[in-house]
């Protein structure tokens, strides 16, 4: 899962060049589908709904936590695996569309972000600090957004 993160990196740091005309706020927050990361979620049933993506802010960044169902492990394994194929096809020059979010991680990560990922048996946690105060900055008011953007996400499926 190291390498993972590893090669998500390098894709948000291809993806801020590849996209940067177009801001973040000119997209939805989280477009499930049409964006090349976010839509793969959607295509394993009941996966959202058994999982959980949550950001903390600390002194010197943020900590993402994702934790999934032990009947949905599998699902959440494999939507990392399929994130990587794509981060590669991205990587390779093919153009992906993004949304908001995925465009504002680019930026920061294109930034120098330091992080750590680390693989749990209910699903894995991501530590990502940097030195820059504006970055930090960045990243939390990324995780705020994403937070908030999750919740709202996660209140209208319940109502479909």
């Amino acid at each position: 899962m190291k390498k993972l993160y590893l090669s998500l990196l390098l894709i948000a740091t291809a993806v801020v060049f590849l996209f940067s005309f177009t801001t973040a706020d000119e997209k939805p927050w989280f477009d499930m589908e049409h964006c090349g990361f976010c839509k793969i979620l959607t295509e394993y049933e009941g996966l959202l709904d058994n999982m959980t993506w949550e950001h903390y802010e600390i002194s010197n960044g943020i900590v993402s936590i994702s934790a999934v169902k032990d009947d949905y492990r599998e699902a959440f394994d494999e939507v990392g695996i399929r994130m990587k194929e794509v981060g590669e096809r991205v990587m390779k020059g093919e153009e992906v569309p993004l949304c908001g979010m995925c465009t504002a991680m680019g930026h920061f990560f294109a930034r120098g972000v330091k992080y750590e990922q680390v693989k749990t048996k209910n699903g894995d946690f991501t530590i990502m600090t940097s030195d820059n105060p504006e970055v930090v900055e960045e990243m939390k008011k990324w995780a705020r957004r994403t937070n908030e953007e999750m919740e709202k996400f996660l209140a209208a499926k319940k109502k479909e």
